[in-house]
C-alpha cells in the first residue's frame, strides 16, 4: 500500500507545496493515507486514503500561505528561493499555483538564470488566463472601473454645456 500511497501523495504535496515536499512530509502524508480507513470511516481504503490526505493537504500552512523566506539575506535584499521565483511568477501573471514546467525548473535551478525567468515570464503573458488575472490587478489597484463613470458624467456635462 505504501508504494501506491506514496504514488498518489506525492504529486498531490508537491503541487499544494508549490515545491518538492521533504521526506518526512511525504512519510507523514504516506503514514494518514494507510489510516485513512480508520480515520474516516469509508469502506474504501484508497477513497479514504486520498480523502485525509487532501484535506491535510488544504489545511496545511504550505498550502494555504506562500511564505517567502530566501535562502539568504544581502542587506535588505532576500535571496528567493527558485521555487519562491516559480510561485511569484505564476502568481503575479496567472494568480494561480506554478504548472509543471515553472516547477519543473525550480527544481533544476534553470529558473534561477534571469534569461530563464524572463523566457518564463512571457511564456505565461502568453496564457489567455494571464489577460483576466492581469485585468483584475489593474482594475483593482488603478480603481479604472471609476474612470467610466467620470467619462459618462464628463459626456453629459459636454452636452448640457453645448445646448
Amino acid at each position: 500500500m505504501d508504494t501506491l500511497a506514496k504514488s498518489i501523495v506525492e504529486p498531490l504535496a508537491r503541487r499544494a507545496f508549490r515545491r518538492v515536499p521533504a521526506a518526512t512530509e511525504i512519510s507523514a502524508l504516506v503514514a494518514l493515507f494507510n489510516a485513512g480507513k480508520s480515520l474516516t470511516g469509508t469502506a474504501d481504503a484508497t477513497s479514504a486514503g486520498i480523502q485525509i490526505v487532501v484535506t491535510t493537504l488544504l489545511q496545511s500552512p504550505h498550502f494555504l500561505y506562500r511564505p517567502e523566506l530566501g535562502k539568504a539575506q544581502n542587506g535588505v535584499i532576500v535571496d528567493l528561493t527558485a521555487n519562491e521565483i516559480a510561485s511569484r511568477l505564476s502568481y503575479a501573471v496567472l494568480n494561480t499555483i506554478p504548472g509543471d514546467t515553472l516547477i519543473n525548473l525550480a527544481n533544476s535551478g534553470e529558473l534561477l538564470k534571469p534569461d530563464v525567468q524572463k523566457t518564463q515570464a512571457e511564456r505565461l503573458m502568453q496564457d489567455p488566463r494571464a489577460s483576466s488575472a492581469l485585468t483584475f490587478i489593474y482594475e483593482k489597484s488603478l480603481r479604472i472601473d471609476s474612470f467610466l463613470t467620470i467619462a459618462a458624467r464628463d459626456a453629459k456635462s459636454l452636452s448640457q454645456l453645448e445646448h
